[in-house]
């Protein structure tokens, strides 16, 4: 019998929010998204899962928050005991409070009635009537949800109101700026850009609208303060530690408005660049879809199959047949292109904007290292060199030197429905060929 308005279903469909602590860089809450999705890659309940970086079902846009979508199984693959949305909730609960120690993390089926709530539980407003200060009514707030989940029938209480996030007031000189003939809001503009980000426009692809953001690497404290290592010379005198610390300050501030003139002036020169960028970064697939065979494996955790251990394999494997023709995904140089142990034949191609690509196990290869390639340039032929157990290609994708999930930079020669699929056989694919 219902014992409530709307009873809860099965829909098929999990949604996730991670929140990581506040401060914490969109770099780092991309490393715990991948954590995270590793993890769902191991629950024979899933069939698809979408992760989305900077943006929360509950809390909004922002570096410290990351969603999940998670499709299950169709409900005739899921009737034995333990494979419903609920234990399987329960289930993800106690892998990732096993797996991620530094953020917060809620799994919940969606509402049964589309914009009731972001969940199918309840939604509560505290309000502060006093008037009184923020940071004690974080407090109190704070005690509310702890007395909250303490109660047994809550399976999980969870706020995104934290007034703990760093922050910095800034007084623009507004006459500077209009005498600049910038005006307050540029500035402001520019700082948004260069040290968070902003939205740019839009595009269509794919019978879709996307959202280009900008935004800009940050500068190293190295490059801040560079140069600071000259006052050694004043060691020697009796006011050493006075001298020291003046010249630290005087130089310090020197370099910071010297650095700050030129990122303003790189922001200007990033914005005119996008269009090279994007001819850059890697966006096709390294063969012909209809040259694949199959998917042999996909991006995360898998078993050598030489060594029968498990391990964890940096990108994608597509079986082929030798001699099939492999293709640049992106604008670059060629780094390397030789023989390299276990990757057999290897072509290293760097695409500049911390984009380097790997293909491996080649049966030949017809590019030189310092030749310019293009996206969709031939480049050489799918073998079976190196530590291989059959004729495959392996791909990889790295930025800055951290590997990348390749199928998520299949965006420029594949349908809608073509990408599905290689989403897809990513995920069931098991057998591994180095």
């Amino acid at each position: 019998t219902a014992n409530s308005l709307v009873p809860n279903e099965d829909t098929g469909t999990i949604m996730g929010v991670v929140s990581m602590p506040p401060g914490t860089s969109l770099e780092r809450t991309s490393e715990v998204l991948e954590k995270v999705d590793v993890m769902l890659n191991q629950v024979p309940e899933i069939k698809l899962r979408t992760v989305i970086e900077g943006y929360s079902f509950i809390a909004g846009a922002g570096n410290t928050y990351g969603s999940i979508i998670i499709k299950l199984k169709d409900w005739d693959e899921r009737k034995g005991e333990g494979q419903d949305v609920n234990s399987v909730i329960k289930r993800l609960y106690g892998m990732t409070a096993m797996g991620i120690k530094d953020g917060t993390i809620l799994f919940f089926a969606p509402p049964m009635i589309s914009g009731y709530s972001m969940t199918n539980g309840i939604e509560l407003q505290l309000q502060d009537k006093t008037g009184g200060d923020l940071n004690k009514f974080f407090q109190i707030e704070m005690q509310f949800l702890q007395a909250l989940n303490q109660r047994p029938e809550i399976q999980m209480a969870y706020s995104s109101f934290n007034p703990t996030y760093p922050q910095y007031l800034i007084d623009v000189d507004a006459s500077k700026a209009a005498k600049a003939g910038i005006g307050t809001s540029g500035v402001l503009s520019v700082m948004q850009g260069y040290l968070g980000g902003m939205y740019v426009s839009n595009f269509n692809r794919f019978g879709k609208l996307y959202r280009v953001m900008m935004q800009a690497d940050p500068i190293s404290d190295s490059q801040r303060y560079a140069g600071l290592e000259r006052n050694e010379a004043y060691e020697g005198l009796s006011d050493g530690d006075l001298v020291n610390n003046v010249t630290d300050r005087s130089e310090m501030l020197d370099r910071m408005i010297y650095t700050q003139i030129k990122s303003f002036d790189s922001l200007r020169e990033m914005a005119s660049s996008q269009q090279d960028r994007l001819d850059h970064i890697p966006s096709i697939q390294p063969i012909a879809y209809e040259d694949m065979k199959q998917m042999a494996s996909g991006y995360g955790y898998r078993v050598d199959p030489v060594y029968g251990t498990t391990k964890f394999h940096e990108g994608m494997d597509f079986a082929s047949a030798v001699g099939t023709k492999v293709y640049a995904t992106g604008a670059g140089t060629v780094l390397s292109a030789g023989w390299k142990s276990a990757y057999g034949n290897l072509i290293e191609i760097d695409h500049g904007y911390g984009y380097i690509t790997r293909y491996a196990h080649l049966s030949k290869i017809d590019v030189k290292p310092g030749q310019k390639v293009s996206r969709g340039f031939y480049i050489g032929q799918v073998g079976n060199t190196g530590k291989s157990t059959g004729p495959h290609l392996h791909y990889e994708v790295r930025h800055n030197g951290v590997p990348q999930n390749p199928v998520n930079y299949y965006f420029q020669d594949l349908t809608p429905e073509q990408y599905a699929d290689m989403v897809r056989a990513s995920d069931a694919a098991a057998h591994v060929m180095d």
